[in-house]
């Protein structure tokens, strides 16, 4: 749900690397630094003279040049060399301003390793006139997202804000480039930190073996080191060391600026030659000689560590970016690995020799490195990876390879590039990383090469570069596994190679910690699993995947696949780091896509929205001009005749009732050849007829699972055929509102992928055999997550807030599968039938794709389907004797946890929802001004035992109401200090409300979150659009949102703090150690207790 992503984990407002950083150096602004941070946050769009090019410091106007549009992009050109890439485009109420440096591990002297990515971690202090802590502060506080990395060939920073606020974004951006200041003390306590780093990375033995194969590939060149550098070097950085390369490379003409999305060009020329214009023209860096000779001889790097099975590290020798190879080497690499299929995965996934295997192509400024990297399964040993992997390439260089495999591989190539080229921010980095490594139109001509390649082609790169004296090879020897036996070739000589760096590899060797030396990700992955993406989205972004089909040990043997991080990014902040375009790999972003194991069956994360009416009003038709002809036809917006009865717009978003009662909703942009199809039917956990609990699951399982006309294995091995990447693929979920979908794919595909939907909605695989395979998965999947203590503490919330044999009251575990062991096949049948109906089904499409083409594909797609449901749906009943305090008692200290929540009286849709999202922004939200943020950061006994960065609130909507929560892990030893202090601000803010301070506060960073947090992208778009659609029948939930909030008055919206919202008043559940519940259970009695006159022991059941 949107509203779970916008408030739910301060990981996902990307503020600092933790977000108690970012609070300790707030807290500590003098009255300047405050009054500064304070002015930008209340910056509005500066206004600006079209004409005027000239900054207000300066007489004499710089000149610059401006060219005409080339896909779309305009390049500006400055004075003093700083190039700008301006790519307006309106879809997307966002802007992304990035600045990418040419400056990396690449421009490093010997012994000066990681100054680039220290220089980087520097440059969030203090720039400008902003002093430590108060340039990510004014971001902060008007709602923007944005972050920082470093790579081998770039350094890269960004911003994304709302429209009206990207001068604050090219302010920051100018003055980092040209004021920023150092001091012997921060560079020495930003070495501390990144030594830490170092720590963490030196646990994790796949990792080194990654950075040890590296190593030994280059004798000469830069490449050969980790972008955090070795730590002998990183200990002797100095303070002129940073001056000097911040002077060097920190200039115009070594910089590019792009600025992606909602903006007009024409007055942000003004605002860049405003802010960048007076910044003086600097020397050119030095360029780097260094070519790194041919190799030889194989080399080899053998190391061991305390796992119960082998890791294969293969590197080869490869083309740079620019080389004629290059495409060939990318579709190559698809060819061994991609999406659910590849010739890696059939030799040695399937047939049990490896658990998981990658395959990267480096595409880099340089030459770099084709990378294989193989987990074997226990009791395998490395010898037998090896030899199967060879057996593969050596018959990639003997055999052409057929057209129809070599087209699946093409179109993975493409699918990845296209598909991750979303929304302003993703799309300004592949623009500005095929800058920084050849020139921002490699970025779109690079789908040329890539269809063009051939199959002589494939075999001719296998033949060049995958020769065993190009390669080096390193095994990671599990202690546990059987020993490696790798046989050397008489003519080949072999090097075994000790780590450069002595520390870690102690620590690699001598893991106190099995489990965590063979499963710990890297710095990166962590990092993604915001978004959604930290891609990522970090992503948050991007990140609804779901791995619900594997188990953990499969978790584990994947995250030994992890690129190191070392030779990857590094962030100051958390958020969705971008995956590399070009399917290729050059700062470690490949995403989990590219590492292929088993895949059982394609699952998808329950989608949960508020239920509402929506309105149909008859209007003309219309149609919106053509994009890429969707159904791959050819077919245009002036030749489509779609049967719409209804069209509703804004000036992005528009909505159609097909003839068959279906709802469409289309948000279309240019931005990628790509779209995001997001569906739902009505027909949740609030349809379910009585006495069938879970016949809602059980029927999403059996859509997921196929019709007659498209198997399982079938659908899947469609959309692989298509090039679509696993966690794009269709996917079905169920919910408390309804029965969800969403796939993505090429604009060219939609039509397929529309059949393919059809096909599973209207008539799924529900005869008793395929009923009884889904009651299995669903019984199966409620055992394995609905056990873990989250689980268990969420559902201890809900049964206290939700009246007991109700549709919404939740099962524990075993009840809840012996309801869905008891169904039958025709209970599944007759829900289908009653509930499954084009009348109770919406979707939506965010792409290349437009209204008109849209309706065309899905009523083509949809022609038999007819009928209204009749279902009925059920509203939430809340719980009478409500408790305000409950505890089960746990084993382990570390999953101790607090979850506070309540009903509260409201919905998306509705005046009072805006009042709502301030105030749980004002409690737990906002990342400098909450409550709760100040008192973490205020008080020692709460900031000992939790951080705002693992503070997760919830807005969830459900029939009839809303459920607002908290979860909260801490410390168990330091428990009921926390508790107290939790329900102390819960009663006070229920009772006084928000101060007038604390009221501009939330207002002014709303007011900015609100566009970057719900349509920064298309799946947030799509999500938010879907969810609107279904409520009311309004396309676009933010002007009403941004309405409320800005007619809102401190007196409202306090007024429904005490009446409405009542935090005071909330369910406290408590998962910890008998001692801690114990003393927890001794506050005094008006801080705990029931509602109704409840005793304290008729809580819900506990978990004891």
């Amino acid at each position: 749900m949107i509203i779970k992503q916008i408030l739910k984990s301060k990981k996902a407002f990307a503020l600092l690397s933790t977000a108690n950083v970012l609070l300790a150096s707030v807290c500590g602004f003098s009255s300047e630094g405050w009054a500064a941070a304070w002015a930008a946050g209340e910056t509005k769009t500066i206004k600006i003279a079209a004409n005027e090019n000239t900054s207000t410091d300066t007489k004499d106007a710089p000149t610059y040049t401006l060219s005409a549009k080339e896909n779309g992009v305009q390049e500006m050109v400055l004075a003093n060399g700083l190039k700008v890439l301006l790519l307006e485009e309106h879809s997307f109420p966002v802007v992304t301003s990035m600045v990418v440096y040419r400056v990396g591990s690449r421009n490093e002297n010997l012994g000066e390793t990681g100054l680039s990515h220290l220089v980087e971690h520097l440059l969030f202090e203090k720039v400008g006139r902003y002093r430590k802590g108060e340039l990510a502060a004014t971001i902060a506080r008007n709602g923007g997202m944005f972050n920082g990395f470093t790579s081998d060939d770039f350094t890269v920073f960004f911003e994304t804000l709302s429209p009206a606020k990207l001068p604050i974004a090219l302010r920051i951006e100018a003055d980092r480039m040209h004021s920023a200041t150092f001091t012997a003390e921060d560079v020495q306590a930003e070495i501390k930190r990144i030594e830490k780093e170092l720590d963490t990375e030196a646990k994790d033995a796949a990792n080194l073996l990654n950075k040890e194969v590296r190593s030994a590939a280059f004798q000469l060149h830069p490449y050969k080191n980790p972008t955090i550098g070795w730590r002998s070097d990183v200990q002797k950085l100095t303070l002129d060391d940073v001056k000097r390369h911040y002077r060097d490379y920190y200039q115009p003409s070594n910089a590019t600026l792009v600025i992606v999305g909602d903006f007009d060009t024409k007055a942000q020329v003004a605002q860049v030659q405003k802010y960048f214009g007076p910044i003086a023209k600097a020397e050119p860096p030095r360029a780097v000689r260094v070519v790194e000779p041919p190799q030889r001889a194989e080399r080899r790097v053998l190391m061991k560590y305390a796992g119960n099975s082998d890791v294969v590290a293969m590197a080869y020798h490869a083309a740079n970016i620019q080389d004629a190879d290059a495409a060939a080497l990318a579709v190559l690499e698809k060819l061994l690995v991609s999406g659910v299929s590849g010739r890696l995965k059939t030799k040695l996934v399937d047939s049990k020799i490896c658990s998981n295997v990658r395959c990267t192509f480096e595409a880099k400024r340089d030459p770099g490195l084709f990378t294989i990297n193989l987990a074997s399964t226990p009791g395998t040993s490395a010898q037998k990876v090896i030899e199967t992997c060879q057996s593969v390439l050596e018959q990639l260089r003997s055999t052409a390879v057929p057209e129809a495999e070599l087209k699946r591989a093409r179109n993975h190539a493409e699918f990845h590039v296209l598909a991750e080229r979303d929304g302003p921010y993703r799309t300004a980095f592949h623009l500005a990383y095929a800058e920084s490594i050849e020139s921002w139109p490699a970025a779109f001509a690079w789908f040329n090469k890539v269809r063009a390649v051939s199959s002589s082609d494939i075999q001719r790169v296998a033949k060049r570069y995958f020769n065993q004296e190009n390669r080096v090879l390193g095994v990671l020897s599990g202690a546990a596994n059987k020993p490696v036996a790798v046989k050397k070739d008489g003519k080949d000589s072999a090097t075994s190679k000790d780590s450069k760096d002595s520390k870690d590899s102690k620590d690699s060797k001598d893991t106190k910690d099995k489990d965590k030396s063979e499963s710990k990700p890297d710095s990166k992955a962590d990092s993604k699993k915001d978004s959604s993406k930290k891609e990522a989205g970090k992503s948050k972004s991007d990140k609804d995947k779901s791995d619900k089909g594997k188990s953990d040990k499969d978790k584990s043997e994947k995250d030994k696949l992890k690129k190191p991080g070392k030779n990857g990014s590094h962030h100051k902040t958390a958020w969705a780091e971008p995956r590399l375009p070009f399917a290729l790999s050059g700062c470690a972003y490949k995403n989990d896509d590219e590492t292929v194991g088993d895949l059982t069956q394609l699952g998808g994360r329950a989608l949960h929205v508020a239920q509402g009416t929506t309105t149909t009003t008859t209007t003309s038709s219309s149609s919106s001009n053509a994009g890429t002809a969707a159904n791959g036809t050819g077919a245009s917006a002036n030749n489509v005749k779609a049967p719409l009865a209804e069209i509703a717009a804004n000036r992005n978003i528009k909505k159609a009732v097909l003839k068959n009662g279906m709802t469409i909703a289309v948000l279309e942009t240019k931005l990628s050849p790509s779209v995001q199809i997001i569906g739902a039917v009505k027909a949740g956990e609030a349809y379910e007829p009585v006495g069938k609990r879970g016949v809602s699951a059980v029927l999403a399982q059996s859509m997921a699972d196929g019709s007659p006309k498209y198997s399982h294995q079938l659908a899947v091995t469609v959309q692989d055929e298509l090039g679509i990447a696993p966690s794009a693929m269709v996917r079905f979920d169920s919910g408390p509102q309804w029965i969800s979908f969403q796939t993505r794919c090429l604009s060219r595909d939609t039509g397929t992928l529309l059949g393919l939907l059809a096909s599973q909605l209207h008539d799924p695989l529900i005869k008793d055999a395929d009923v009884e395979h889904a009651k299995q998965v669903v019984i199966d999947r409620v055992k394995r997550t609905e056990d873990t203590v989250k689980a268990r503490v969420k559902r201890a919330l809900m049964q206290g807030l939700i009246a007991p044999n109700t549709s919404f009251y939740p099962l524990e575990p075993m009840d809840k599968a012996r309801f869905v062991g008891a169904l039958k096949a025709s209970d599944v049948s007759e829900f289908h039938s009653q509930a499954i109906r084009p009348d109770a089904t919406t979707i939506v499409f965010v792409g290349d794709i437009s209204l008109s083409q849209a309706a065309e594909l899905t009523e083509r797609s949809f022609a038999a389907w007819s009928g209204n449901s009749t279902a009925k749906k059920v509203l939430v009943q809340a719980n009478p004797r409500r408790m305000l305090k409950s505890s089960m008692t746990i084993d382990k200290r570390q999953d101790t946890m607090v979850t506070i929540g309540r009903l509260v009286d409201t919905g998306l849709g509705r005046p009072d929802y805006p009042l709502l999202l301030l105030s749980d922004c004002a409690l737990t939200s906002h990342p400098i001004f909450s409550r709760f943020a100040q008192k973490i950061s205020g008080e020692l006994g709460l900031s000992s035992s939790m951080s705002l960065e693992d503070l997760a609130s919830d807005v969830e909507s459900l029939p009839g109401t809303t459920v607002w929560s908290i979860d909260m892990p801490l410390v168990s030893n330091l428990m009921p200090v926390a508790v107290r202090s939790i329900q102390t601000e819960l009663k006070k803010f229920g009772r006084t409300g928000l101060t007038p301070e604390e009221y501009s506060e939330v207002r002014l960073y709303l007011t900015g979150a609100l566009p970057v947090r719900w349509m920064a992208n298309s799946q947030l778009a799509a999500h938010s659009i879907l969810e609107s659609v279904v409520l009311d029948g309004a396309c676009d939930p933010l002007p009403l949102l941004q309405q409320g909030i800005r007619s809102s008055s401190l007196d409202s919206l306090n007024r429904f703090v005490r009446t409405t919202f009542k935090p005071d008043r909330a369910t406290v559940v408590i998962a910890g150690t008998k001692q801690a519940i114990g003393q927890i259970h001794g506050l005094r009695q008006d801080e705990g207790g029931t509602e109704s006159g409840a005793s304290p022991n008729s809580s819900a059941p506990s978990s004891r």
